[in-house]
């Protein structure tokens, strides 16, 4: 199971509120109508090309949208009209970072990655993204210390343990991956698809220990909460473990059906 990118948004625009930065959101648009966004950003653009927080959310929103270049323009137009604080132009860097990985530039991504951090040596935002980034270039021991780091600048943010339980996660350090996995699941996400997802990274690292009847019971809770085809066929294999064949092929046969949905 990859790494939802959507949850590094979250993350960043739940630090920007902890931290004050005021963006602006345009009450006309629906939550998740990022094109909406994009155009009311565009028109304030027109109406005034010194909009710097226009920029700001233009990028975010395009971002959303999969236009990663998009998202780079308006980063690099926001970061060219000097926000007032180091936290925003960290912030800056740190979405125009994330744009870069979303292309899979990785180089271009950790020099921004690095100036959010030097810009702002307590914005966990920086510190998110780069362990991210070690996360996807298999760099595990760089990515713990980024996450180490987060979770100390914000003991609050849920994301930091989940982004740390997924390293534990890859180093086969499974208990270490399930106390963190407990700690996301504990703040609650506010999202049933999120807590559904730590649900069932914790199922994995149980099913891993060989503790199948907490997998079971790990995979039944993400399943209720946000029910993937994954979750029916990891379930399954839990079940097939236990020796209950009658409700491993049931879970198969859900499975099959989301995925030909």
């Amino acid at each position: 199971m990859k790494y939802s990118r959507v949850r590094l948004f979250l993350a960043i625009s739940a630090m920007l509120l902890l931290s004050g930065i005021a963006y602006s959101q345009d009450s006309t648009c629906a939550q998740g109508d990022f094109q909406c966004k994009v155009d009311a950003a565009t028109k304030r653009i027109t109406a005034n090309t010194s909009d710097i927080e226009a920029y700001y959310d233009r990028a975010q929103a395009s971002y959303r949208l999969g236009d990663a270049d998009g998202a780079i323009a308006d980063y690099s137009k926001y970061i060219s009209l000097k926000p007032s604080k180091a936290e925003y132009l960290s912030d800056g860097y740190s979405g125009r970072a994330d744009s870069y990985r979303k292309k899979g530039n990785m180089a271009m991504a950790m020099a921004d990655y690095n100036r959010a951090i030097a810009t702002a040596p307590t914005n966990v935002s920086g510190y998110i993204g780069r362990g991210n980034a070690y996360v996807e270039q298999k760099n595990y021991a760089a990515a713990l210390t980024d996450f180490n780091k987060a979770v100390t600048i914000a003991p609050d943010n849920a994301e930091t343990y989940y982004g740390r339980a997924r390293v534990y996660q890859r180093q086969m350090n499974w208990n270490a991956a399930i106390a963190d996995f407990d700690k996301y699941i504990s703040m609650k996400t506010g999202d049933d698809a999120y807590l559904s997802d730590g649900y069932y990274a914790r199922g994995a690292c149980y099913f891993s220990k060989q503790s199948y009847t907490q997998a079971v019971n790990d995979y039944t809770k993400a399943i209720e909460l946000h029910p993937t085809a994954a979750m029916y066929k990891d379930r399954a294999a839990a079940y097939r473990k236990l020796g209950k064949t009658a409700l491993a092929n049931a879970d198969d046969q859900e499975a099959a059906q989301i995925g030909n949905q």
